[in-house]
């Protein structure tokens, strides 16, 4: 099949024709069908100014992050035995909550954005620090209109929670919307511009691994499993823990590649 370029006043794209033949201007042609319906025929698609290519206003690969520790506290817990006398139950340890900002991107709208640890993604309540006597650290990222910012949970047990250093990453993508500032197409020297500014060719986007790029990985299956009451989670680094009774054979994700940028 031929590939072709196609631009009207709604949308631009590249792509391979649908069998059917038809009018190459007429967007209604048989031929065209990806034009209208890029989702549909996603695999004839090159490019199309409806879709989303992850465009990239705010990133930092390396974010130093000092946890805190937590330490380790009684917890008394008093009650009336009846004929026994009073009983004291004590409990070990805490929980403690921080939120940490990592990365401003001032969009005015919480963004799409990818949380990284290790250079893999970080899926959301994933603990990035276990030790023994139920001493662990969890982490989650959220947006927020002008920041990514960092929910750091971390429990004690009948020690401490150590403090604990990481290196974590952000990238923050922008929502794809059209601007009435610029044309539909715009193609110059060094710049290519398409869906009136829903597709800036200048700007650095997601995109497949080249030669001496920073690479980064997405796990393609399953992070988290859980069973018998329990939970087993991968690390973005590899490895695992089980956290409880859990007693099922979750087996380690494979990872695709990517990188960021023009």
């Amino acid at each position: 099949m031929s590939v072709r370029f196609y631009a009207d006043e709604y949308r631009c794209a590249i792509y391979e024709e649908a069998p059917g033949g038809g009018d190459p201007i007429d967007p209604n042609a048989l031929m065209n069908r990806p034009v209208l319906d890029p989702l549909t025929w996603i695999a004839n698609i090159k490019f199309h100014s409806d879709l989303n290519y992850y465009e990239i206003v705010a990133q930092n690969l390396s974010i130093a992050v000092s946890h805190l520790a937590v330490p380790t506290i009684d917890r008394n817990a008093g009650g009336s035995g009846g004929e026994a006398g009073n009983s004291i139950v004590t409990l070990k340890g805490q929980g403690i909550v921080r939120t940490i900002p990592l990365i401003d991107h001032n969009l005015g709208y919480p963004p799409k954005f990818f949380f990284l640890n290790n250079n893999r993604l970080l899926p959301q309540g994933m603990p990035v620090q276990v030790t023994s006597g139920d001493r662990n650290r969890f982490v989650s990222a959220y947006a927020t209109n002008t920041q990514i910012v960092m929910f750091d949970l971390g429990w004690s047990g009948t020690a401490d929670l150590a403090a604990y250093n990481a290196t974590y990453g952000v990238i923050v993508f922008r929502d794809p919307a059209k601007d009435p500032a610029y044309p539909m197409l715009d193609l110059s020297p060094g710049e290519a511009v398409f869906g009136q500014r829903k597709f800036k060719a200048s700007e650095p986007h997601l995109r497949a691994t080249g030669l001496g790029d920073t690479l980064w990985a997405i796990a393609r299956g399953r992070t988290a499993g859980i069973r018998n009451g329990g939970f087993r989670a991968y690390f973005p680094g590899g490895g695992y823990a089980d956290f409880g009774p859990y007693n099922g054979s979750l087996p380690a994700p494979s990872y695709i590649n990517l990188a960021a940028g023009i």
